[in-house]
């Protein structure tokens, strides 16, 4: 059997989320999550620094492999946050927020452990990870998983044959532009659209992101002065936002599962809900049909709710410092968590 060791995960959103693990290579076991509340202002870097040494360099220093998952476009290779959509932290240089491993350099003696030890990626495609653990213990043959978030933004992450998809960067699939839906009353057909004030997404608008995130909901539908928690679910069932969401979601789904043929679509974020996935579910066949699903598997199979739910990042930071424990991406995913 493997030699235990220790691992720390980070989830960079909306909130700082940090927590620690025990792991043999294969499973994960004694996790531990703590969250630092919503993150303020827009020094995001002195926030992280303020956590780590929180935690303290003793205790960092005991883990054998560190995982960071954020929002927004990450340059893996390197260790950085390059670049948001909706936010206005501050950057270190021109090319990039955060330089992950020269901030984490500052809280550990071993020069090696930044660069061998931690792997960061896109929140979206950190989840998909562990999800694909979940997805696992239903079918062991599950090798292809595609993780849509909608939240305050929205993005996919795609698990091709046990490994994040590579590419020259991970997927940005909440920045494809969808077909609109016709009686989308802030969006369709209007002349004093902005981007800014309308939609999810400031710099392109008409996005998935700008259509069918919990922001663009709060903007179109939150009144005046909405509140930051106002949802979905504060809205009647009646009310056309629904159906629209429904819409808007599906016709992401459709997109994924005809491009990379997924064993299955999970979905989470705060705007996902048992309600909007039932919809969601019949939006879908409509869309399909009866082309590509008869041939594969039943819609209410294919299309999952989130299993980790609010947690699903930072357990997905939890599987990259696993990954990072042990030779960065040699081993396999494992098959199942422990609690």
């Amino acid at each position: 059997m493997a030699e235990t060791r220790r691992i720390f995960g980070l989830s960079i959103d909306e909130e700082l989320v940090w927590a620690s693990a025990e792991t043999d290579g294969a499973n994960i076991t004694n996790v531990q999550i703590n969250s630092m509340g919503f993150i303020q202002g827009d020094d995001i870097g002195e926030q992280i620094c303020s956590l780590l040494r929180a935690i303290g360099r003793r205790e960092l220093e005991s883990f054998d492999g560190f995982g960071i998952s954020t929002i927004g476009v990450v340059d893996s290779g390197k260790g950085r946050l390059v670049s948001l959509a909706r936010k206005s932290w501050e950057r270190e240089s021109d090319e990039f927020i955060i330089d992950f491993r020269k901030l984490l350099s500052t809280f550990v003696s071993d020069s090696d452990v930044p660069v061998k030890r931690l792997i960061v990626q896109n929140d979206a495609t950190a989840a998909a990870l562990s999800e694909l653990v979940v997805m696992r213990q239903k079918d062991p043959d599950c090798d292809r998983l595609l993780y849509l978030t909608f939240n305050e933004g929205v993005n996919g992450g795609i698990v091709y044959y046990d490994r994040p998809l590579a590419t020259g960067c991970h997927p940005e699939m909440g920045h494809i532009r969808p077909a609109l839906h016709q009686n989308d009353p802030a969006i369709y057909g209007n002349s004093e659209f902005d981007r800014k004030k309308q939609t999810g997404c400031p710099i392109h608008g008409r996005c998935f992101e700008g259509v069918a995130s919990g922001a663009r909901i709060r903007h179109s539908w939150g009144g005046k002065k909405p509140s930051p928690t106002f949802s979905l679910q504060d809205l009647p069932l009646v009310h056309i936002a629904w159906q629209l969401e429904a819409f808007y979601i599906a016709q992401l789904c459709m997109i994924g599962a005809l491009t990379i043929s997924p064993y299955y679509i999970v979905i989470g974020g705060h705007v996902m809900n048992e309600t909007l996935l039932q919809l969601v579910r019949v939006k879908f066949r409509t869309m399909d049909g009866n082309y590509f699903l008869p041939a594969y598997m039943m819609n209410e199979e294919l299309i999952q709710q989130s299993y980790y739910g609010e947690h699903v990042n930072v357990r997905g930071a939890l599987e990259l410092a696993r990954m990072a424990a042990y030779e960065r991406q040699s081993q396999k995913l494992s098959l199942a968590w422990s609690q």
